[in-house]
């Protein structure tokens, strides 16, 4: 189905609270799918009604409609959360002819896929999909201090189901409340693998980088926690509130969700306009302000780290340029400063040449070194065998689609929420000269933020 054009349908005369914002709703949806049926016309509308008093992960916390997802960008100036489906793509991304339109740049797709398209799935991440991407039902979009509740609606679907989202409206209409930041208590914990058999795939790895033709490989490892109750997912991911980093999760049924809070961007797109980061190289920070300063003095002139950094910058100014007919930036090393951690940091930016799609940029860009290895193909290739579990969705694409625009971070610094169990996910880039002990105290640190909460 390809729709004429886009319609925006929205009423920013007064904010509403919820429940009013919820009935407000329920008459234009009935008034413009009835329209829309007399008129026989497709295309995708947004209607809109501005809220006052209400927080994006509250409401969602409240909600029982599934699926469940959350985004909020890096700047901490937008968040979304959403329930329901207007819309699902689960091949590739979408192109700009379907759905999607330049009049309504709201209207998006959200969600992610998987680190490795191709490989087979382990059944705890078969609700997921390969690739699964959502026009949501619904919308609490809060965007600096405005918020808007939205219903998207795809009328050469939805005309006839007006019952049905009437039923799915009325059933948001819950009591909401502060999202709890208590957990349940912690039983045991099992490292996949354990320390001892890790790091000794380091140094298995370290013989083959010596000898081959592969420079880096990106080990991962997993943490399962167990706990005496359901771990609750949006409570999670109001607890990772860390500056600098997306906040992501994707919740396809109840008790099952992934939650990322990533600093890596994959790519955003504006129009032509893309722009890049290569993200490698790691260190810890300090409380005190010198010796935090001489920790990111050390990563900034440490060959080892600097080393694997170039890996990812290299192939990232390749690939780009396969895109773009001419890559800027690149050239200038920073450091990226988190809670927990310091990382070394080039950006680029760049135009893209006339055709290029989303699905072909995200084919060329990802995986980076930086969550695979160098060479990227033998590096996946060895993570296949090396790696005692399935990655899943971390270190895949999450993000949004949108008409002319999208963005893309990297799914890592991330949990699988199953019940009461919570699966921990980590890597560290393997060159030649690291030391597995090392390496393992990066993973644990990059899981340090999960961690702490239940310390």
């Amino acid at each position: 189905m390809k729709p004429q054009s886009t319609t925006t349908l929205s009423e920013h005369r007064r904010a509403y609270n919820i429940v009013s914002a919820y009935d407000r709703m329920a008459e234009q949806l009935r008034s413009t799918l009835a329209s829309q049926q007399r008129h026989a016309k497709t295309r995708a509308i947004r209607l809109t009604v501005s809220v006052k008093d209400a927080e994006p992960l509250q409401w969602l916390q409240a909600q029982t409609v599934h699926p469940r997802m959350y985004w909020a960008d890096r700047l901490g100036q937008s968040e979304i959360a959403a329930v329901g489906i207007a819309h699902r793509w689960n091949e590739g991304l979408p192109e700009p002819d379907n759905l999607l339109n330049p009049d309504f740049p709201e209207l998006r797709y959200y969600g992610g896929m998987r680190f490795d398209r191709k490989a087979p799935s382990e059944e705890m991440w078969s609700d997921f999909g390969a690739t699964s991407l959502v026009i949501p039902r619904f919308e609490l979009v809060k965007c600096r201090e405005k918020t808007d509740f939205v219903c998207n609606l795809i009328p050469g679907n939805d005309s006839g189901q007006v019952n049905d989202i009437l039923n799915q409206l009325e059933k948001l209409k819950t009591v909401i409340q502060p999202t709890s930041t208590e957990f349940p208590g912690l039983l045991d914990r099992e490292d996949i693998p354990n320390q001892t058999a890790w790091e000794e795939k380091v140094r298995q790895t370290l013989d083959e980088l010596r000898q081959g033709s592969l420079k880096k490989i990106v080990l991962a490892r997993k943490t399962e926690l167990r706990f005496d109750n359901s771990v609750n997912p949006v409570s999670l991911l109001q607890s990772l509130n860390t500056p600098g980093c997306f906040r992501f999760l994707w919740e396809p049924r109840p008790g099952l969700a992934f939650v990322s809070v990533s600093p890596e961007r994959l790519y955003r797109r504006n129009g032509h306009r893309i722009e890049c980061e290569a993200l490698a190289g790691t260190c810890p920070r300090s409380r005190v302000a010198a010796d935090d300063n001489r920790l990111g003095m050390e990563l900034l002139n440490s060959d080892k780290e600097k080393r694997e950094h170039s890996f990812v910058t290299d192939a990232i100014r390749e690939s780009l340029s396969t895109l773009c007919d001419k890559v800027r930036g690149g050239d200038n090393v920073t450091i990226m400063k988190l809670s927990r951690l310091q990382h070394l940091m080039t950006s680029f930016t760049s135009e893209l040449r006339k055709g290029i799609s989303d699905q072909k940029i995200i084919e060329h860009l990802h995986p980076t070194p930086a969550v695979a290895g160098f060479p990227v193909d033998q590096a996946c290739h060895r993570i296949a065998t090396l790696e005692p579990f399935d990655r899943g969705w971390y270190a895949g694409p999450i993000g949004w689609i949108g008409s002319g625009q999208a963005e893309f971070a990297v799914g890592i610094r991330s949990a699988l929420v199953r019940g009461d169990k919570l699966c921990l996910y980590s890597g560290a880039g393997i060159v030649d000269g690291s030391d597995p002990k090392k390496e393992w105290e990066e993973t644990e640190n990059k899981m340090g933020q999960f961690l702490a909460l239940f310390s």
